[in-house]
């Protein structure tokens, strides 16, 4: 499990355009081509794999990076431990060491900083601006879950260029209980609270701030929901 860049919960996942990596491995000194897409902050901690995330301070910053396949397993831990941490220290991602025989490191005192992230994640504005390309895309990230890519250049989206769109199918009762119906009337009611028009794609975006708000009170959203939809644990 990746290590928190920061020591704090107050940290969202942002919807946004998305970015590709390639190219050099972003480690510093590491002449690695990348094999695996990185999110930073990990997928469970922000209820799914954001392309950007708002920090404390407000600032929206790229969380995707890429890492050669030794790089990514001491940054994840899977095969030997934790060796590597990235961190988020004075406005860039610090790639870095953890201080040896440390089982729990602490943010402040096990981190040995090696040097900024190389090329760091995108900002928002700079989207549009050419990224490292040297090779067909990485694997799929065991530990994020960043789907293999195909092959071809990991060029940057075109500047207003729609969002590619699929379906994702719930099934629901048909019964004494009509189930569409149901999810309708709760999608409808929550969109103007979001300022959102629930049509077609636009229900994707009530529904995921709702479920990363279940997510982040688990306790809180057990306790109100007890007896509706399934047996009280």
């Amino acid at each position: 499990m990746t290590l928190p860049p920061l020591p704090s919960t107050a940290v969202v996942g942002v919807v946004g355009k998305p970015y590709k990596v390639g190219g050099k491995c972003a480690v510093p000194g590491c002449e690695s081509q990348v094999d695996h897409g990185h999110h930073i902050f990990r997928r469970s901690a922000l209820a799914g794999a954001f392309f950007w995330v708002r920090l404390p301070d407000g600032q929206v910053v790229g969380n995707l990076t890429g890492l050669c396949w030794r790089h990514h397993e001491g940054i994840t831990g899977k095969r030997w431990g934790h060796s590597h941490w990235i961190q988020w220290r004075n406005g860039e991602y610090l790639w870095g060491t953890i201080r040896l025989g440390v089982e729990v490191p602490n943010w402040d005192t096990d981190f040995i900083p090696v040097g900024p992230l190389d090329p760091q994640p995108p900002a928002p504005d700079l989207l549009d601006a050419p990224q490292p390309t040297e090779r067909s895309e990485p694997d799929r990230c065991p530990e994020c879950g960043q789907q293999k890519r195909r092959s071809g250049s990991p060029a940057i989206s075109t500047p207003g260029a729609p969002r590619r769109r699929k379906s994702w199918i719930v099934k629901v009762p048909d019964d004494h209980e009509d189930g569409a119906d149901v999810l309708d009337v709760l999608v409808d009611d929550l969109a103007p609270l979001l300022g959102i028009d629930p049509t077609a794609s636009g229900r994707y975006h009530v529904l995921v701030p709702v479920l990363v708000y279940a997510h982040q009170d688990e306790r809180g959203f057990i306790e109100s929901i007890k007896g509706v939809g399934g047996k009280e644990s």
